[in-house]
Formats: C-alpha cells, structure tokens, sequence
C-alpha cells in the first residue's frame, strides 16, 4: 500500500530522528520542536510539514556535520524526484 504525501513526510520525520538519534551524538545537543514534538512525544492530533531542530555544537567534536542524508533508511520514504506533493491526507 503506497503512502500518501502526509504519511511520507511525517515517515521521514521519524526515520530523520531516529538517524540523528543513532549517530551516537549526545542528545542533549538538540531539541525537537514545534509540530513534530506535539504529534510524536504528546499525542497531539496537529500536522507539521516540516520539522523544527535547535542543535548546539559541541566545541570538542572532531566534526560537527552529519551525513545522515545519505543513510539507506531515508532512501526507503524519500519520494521519486519530480513527484508533485498533495496535501490529502
């Protein structure tokens, strides 16, 4: 069964978090706001498009990029090139 345009966005919420989560950093150098946090941590029947991430730099790492745009994961919800987005659920 194919996701709707809604359904992709907030999947690659969560596989983008779980990445971010998964490198190992510490966590407490970013903060999930807005939208995405009232949804995900609180129930909250409110749609976000987007995802809101303060993040601090920690002075003492060796890099301060991630490469998480190119985990196999985000791959599988990205959607084709080109595909308009609708806003049906």
């Amino acid at each position: 069964m194919a996701l709707s345009a809604r359904q992709t966005i907030e999947m690659f919420h969560l596989v983008f978090l779980r990445a971010l989560a998964a490198k190992g950093e510490d966590k407490s150098l970013f903060a999930l706001k807005g939208g995405c946090n009232l949804r995900f941590f609180f129930q909250s029947v409110r749609y976000s498009e987007d995802i809101d991430i303060d993040a601090s730099i920690d002075p003492t790492a060796d890099s301060n990029t991630a490469s998480i745009e190119t985990d196999a994961e985000l791959a599988d919800v990205r959607p084709p090139a080109g595909e308009a987005e609708s806003n049906a659920p």
